[in-house]
């Protein structure tokens, strides 16, 4: 965890477009990016253009925080009708989350997510709250609550939750960097979700198909919840607090998004109807996201969505179409080289190989080609070219005086855990022949390990042949 630089931090917001990117360092911006639903109408342009607070004293002027990203193309279209030309539909951060596979939805579950504080709150309606899950428990077979971090911090909700026999999760916090996949993750989880309040995790958790209601002692936000934010006391903000808070009237909410308010078990999937709301199809490229954020150049954003593609292509396990992109886009070999390192580390081998053989055909002398060429030779039963990056092993390591620092995310990162691997199956197996094979290419790579296993002979390791009881 860390505090957040800007808005784009928010939440990890940056985080996940960072990782997405694999760039080594998630890095700072200016620039305005939308972090939460606009539920409410957009009438006053203060309400997508607002001073940033790095603190009580010191803020950074809404006008000079462009580019304006925002969710969507109706959002964009009003700022620049406003003057505010440098403005983008791109969706919300949390479009940008991906399901993860190895989660499984309960059935008939239900994530209960209570309106939340910003500084400090009472339990008075806690009581109120929990009296109605507990009455309409038996529709369901399970039932969490999601209990937001300011909550927490100021001593809500969870003694109550303890006395009705209530299980909770974490909720959001800003300055958590892997917010967003998490949240992701927790409502990929459930089938039902329920709140007493509107707010971002209503849209979250339906982008996710999850079947959102607002029922219960509902919860409208109070203007005296913000008094103690260090925005207080700047009209501008006091101005849009008061409209985000009349806005989230039971009345304006039942008035706009019908669909919601209904009793838990009544709820419907209304998921795509969320991915227009939330700019799901506005979504742009990682790497033109981090060209907006000031992040890259436009060569380095062309570089980037090179290799953004070539990793796609590759999911699809359809070489000609992966080898057809590379050949036919001119790219430099040390974009290639990176995108030979991002392979090695996701174990595609066979893109990583397929790209080393360009590389090494273009007589280019890397280490990275050299252990490339001798995993993929091995793992594919071409004795040739796993020779040919032996010979480039040995060849850079006794001739070229290459930085520590690379030689150690060369062995430490990208050769040990596979070699590591493979030499565990061949124990396994007691396939000598390979593990001399292994052996080899340590040597070549780590001129370290030539001494003390200069020589391998089965016949020195008698506990290797000995059948396992």
């Amino acid at each position: 965890m860390q505090v957040p630089g800007t808005e784009i931090n928010y939440y990890g917001a940056a985080a996940l477009i960072s990782n997405q990117l694999s760039l080594k360092e998630t890095k700072t911006s200016i620039a305005t990016w939308t972090h939460g639903w606009y539920y409410m109408d957009v009438i006053d342009v203060s309400q997508l253009v607002y001073d940033i607070f790095l603190s009580p004293t010191i803020r950074i002027p809404g006008h000079l925080r462009s580019p304006f990203l925002v969710a969507t193309q109706e959002q964009a279209n009003f700022l620049k009708e406003h003057g505010f030309q440098n403005s983008h539909a791109v969706g919300l951060p949390f479009a940008y989350t991906e399901h993860d596979p190895t989660t499984e939805r309960m059935p008939n579950s239900l994530l209960v997510m209570p309106s939340h504080s910003l500084t400090h709150g009472t339990t008075e309606h806690e009581i109120e709250y929990l009296d109605y899950i507990q009455s309409i428990a038996h529709h369901f077979s399970k039932i969490v609550f999601c209990v937001s971090t300011n909550c927490i911090s100021n001593g809500l909700w969870i003694d109550n939750l303890d006395q009705y026999g209530f299980d909770f999760v974490q909720g959001a916090t800003a300055m958590d960097e892997f917010c967003l996949p998490r949240l992701r993750k927790l409502f990929d989880s459930f089938e039902y979700m329920t709140s007493n309040a509107i707010g971002s995790h209503v849209l979250y958790a339906s982008m996710c198909g999850v079947k959102v209601s607002l029922a219960g002692p509902f919860r409208p936000y109070q203007i005296s919840e913000f008094h103690k934010q260090p925005e207080w006391g700047d009209p501008t903000y006091m101005r849009v607090m008061e409209l985000a808070c009349s806005m989230s009237e039971l009345d304006f909410i039942r008035k706009k998004f019908p669909w919601y308010v209904t009793e838990p078990w009544l709820a419907i999937d209304c998921s795509e109807w969320s991915k227009q709301e939330i700019g799901f199809h506005n979504k742009r490229k990682p790497a033109e996201l981090a060209m907006l954020f000031g992040w890259i150049t436009e060569e380095e954003r062309a570089s980037l969505d090179f290799q953004d593609t070539a990793l796609q292509l590759d999911l699809t396990d359809d070489v000609g179409a992966f080898l057809e992109f590379i050949q036919h886009r001119f790219i430099d070999s040390q974009t290639l080289l990176t995108l030979i390192d991002t392979l090695l580390a996701r174990k595609r081998i066979r893109s990583a190989y397929i790209l080393a053989m360009i590389l090494a055909n273009q007589n280019l002398g890397n280490p990275l080609i050299g252990i490339t060429l001798t995993i993929g030779g091995l793992t594919y039963n071409n004795s040739e070219e796993c020779q040919r990056g032996l010979k480039i092993l040995y060849t850079q390591q006794e001739s070229l005086p290459l930085p520590v620092k690379y030689k150690s995310h060369l062995y430490e990162q990208i050769l040990a855990p596979w070699i590591s691997e493979q030499i565990s199956e061949a124990l396994l197996t007691a396939d000598f022949p390979r593990m001399a094979q292994l052996i080899e290419i340590l040597h070549a790579a780590e001129p370290r390990s030539r001494s003390p296993l200069a020589s391998f002979n089965p016949s020195t390791y008698p506990m290797l042949i000995t059948p396992t009881p």
